[in-house]
């Protein structure tokens, strides 16, 4: 019935946040996190119209003190009580099911169904294990995370679409997509760093590729992406981010692209279009504020060696522009960047 086509193997990496006190008087958390993971997936044609794709990974995350002195509460010298590193250890196991069938010579349509399964980030993980009793501007004490387990986020995803050679230059491609996630990790990049776990997030939209090709070296494309969220379950006292949706979630993302693909040279220019953002801020209130929508431009150009190796030089914000996708944070300016790569 199904002949194997691949089979993906393994992989394992480990991380740590460690802050050093400035002082031999001053304790700070300090903390460790491995994390492995472990994978398999298997493609198979069923006959000449159906392809399958089944996978399977397994995550492990083990995190805790790095540090003997980051095992207990202490009190620093200004007299913040910082609560001790905990020991922590959580696993999933995440299927995936894709299925391809092609309608015609024209047109190709596709379904995907995932179990989603995110392990708390280091920041994450610092900043609840730092603040788990929780923090709420005027408040003292209350329920927002405190004595409870940060928890991995768990869901479901699910994509479906269709991709049409409208003529032998134009090719189109559009997908619908839908995450539910359970346990959402709510989680503030600012002062005092709320993040805990929520009941629920959701994320959808849809995805519209388009892609012209000039000739047989070179292409023009432009793509779409239209973006929704929702979150249920933030604490009603929490006022350190959006109640209802995510913050900084754009509706809108455009990429307007050039492609020139001549032996050995590869040259790509793209014009990304990212729609305006809101959040709550300053935190603590009920006031909400709108980041304005940008663009920037990004080029680069690559050179193969020969077949196995080749060198890419890129210059991500060409044009320097100054933007923000959080309040506070201004992103880099230009950036160049130099890559070299080797088939081993």
């Amino acid at each position: 019935m199904a002949m194997v086509q691949n089979l993906k193997g393994c992989g394992y990496k480990s991380g740590w946040y460690k802050i050093r006190p400035s002082k031999a008087s001053d304790i700070y958390p300090s903390q460790k996190a491995d994390l492995f993971g472990l994978y398999v997936e298997d493609t198979w044609k069923l006959n000449n119209r159906w392809t399958g794709n089944i996978g399977l990974r397994y995550d492990k995350i083990d995190a805790g003190p790095d540090d003997p002195r980051a095992a207990a509460p202490n009190t620093t010298p200004s007299g913040q009580v910082v609560p001790k590193i905990i020991d922590y250890s959580e696993s999933g196991l995440s299927p995936k099911f894709n299925f391809s069938f092609r309608n015609n010579e024209e047109t190709t349509t596709f379904l995907s169904i995932s179990r989603l399964w995110r392990a708390p980030s280091m920041p994450e993980f610092y900043w609840w294990s730092n603040n788990r009793q929780g923090y709420i501007p005027g408040h003292t004490a209350n329920t927002l995370g405190k004595d409870t387990m940060l928890k991995a986020e768990k869901g479901w995803g699910y994509e479906i679409g269709v991709e049409k050679k409208v003529s032998p230059a134009f090719t189109a491609k559009l997908t619908g997509y839908y995450q539910d996630i359970d346990d959402y990790i709510n989680f503030t990049h600012k002062y005092p760093f709320s993040c805990y776990n929520i009941s629920n997030a959701k994320i959808w939209g849809f995805e519209w590729e388009n892609t012209y090709k000039l000739n047989n070296i070179a292409e023009v494309y432009l793509n779409y992406t239209n973006l929704h969220t929702k979150k249920e379950g933030v604490n009603r006292a929490d006022r350190l981010g959006l109640q209802g949706t995510l913050d900084y979630s754009p509706r809108h993302k455009v990429s307007l692209g050039y492609t020139y693909d001549s032996r050995p040279w590869l040259l790509n220019y793209s014009m990304d279009y990212t729609s305006d953002q809101t959040a709550n801020f300053p935190y603590g209130t009920v006031d909400v504020i709108r980041l304005g929508g940008y663009v920037v431009h990004n080029i680069s150009a690559t050179r193969n060696l020969n077949e196995d190796s080749s060198i890419t030089l890129s210059i991500a914000n060409l044009l320097d522009k100054e933007y923000s996708e959080q309040n506070g944070y201004p992103m880099q300016g230009r950036i160049f960047s130099a890559d070299y790569r080797h088939k081993l």
